[in-house]
This record gives structure tokens, C-alpha cells and sequence, in this order.
């Protein structure tokens, strides 16, 4: 989710520096360096619209298929918030 955030966040600002995270499959996600800089602190980010690219929409698609197997599996009701966070993004 942090790498979904930073690529969009990328994309949004014109860099051609964008992850493809379908690529990471065989070596794991990569999670990105945190972006320095000097007007804001380090935890900090200008807001944005939300958008999710046709890459992380199928990542996410697959993500939240297995995680509502897993929910499923430990009978664990209580997860469903994330659950409609993930639809609601799988659907964006």
C-alpha cells in the first residue's frame, strides 16, 4: 500500500520514475524512500485526488482476494473495515 501511494503520487507529479509493481512478483515489492523535503517534515504530504492506476487496481484486485481468504480462514470479522477499503479501491 505505501509503494501504491508513493507511485501514484509520482505519477501525479510528472515524474517518469514510476514503479510497475507487477514486475515484483519474483523479488518482492519494493518499498520506496521517503521523499525529502524542505517545506514539509518528514511524515508530511501535500494532498491529492485519489487515483488508482490499472496496475495496482489488478494488484489490489489479487490482494484483496487472498486477504478475504485469509479473514475467512481465522474467522476474524472484525477485518471487514479493510475489507470495504479495498473494495472501495479495487473499484475506484
Amino acid at each position: 500500500m505505501k509503494t501504491w501511494v508513493y507511485d501514484e503520487r509520482m505519477s501525479q507529479s510528472g515524474s517518469d520514475d514510476i514503479l510497475l509493481p507487477l514486475v515484483y512478483y519474483e523479488h518482492g515489492i519494493h518499498i520506496p524512500d521517503y521523499v525529502k523535503s524542505k517545506s514539509l517534515r518528514q511524515w508530511e504530504r501535500q494532498s491529492m485526488s485519489l487515483q488508482v492506476s490499472d496496475q495496482y487496481e489488478k494488484l489490489i484486485a489479487e490482494f484483496n482476494e487472498y486477504f478475504n481468504q485469509e479473514m475467512t480462514a481465522i474467522d476474524d470479522d472484525t477485518l471487514q473495515q479493510e475489507v470495504d477499503i479495498l473494495n472501495k479501491l479495487e473499484n475506484y
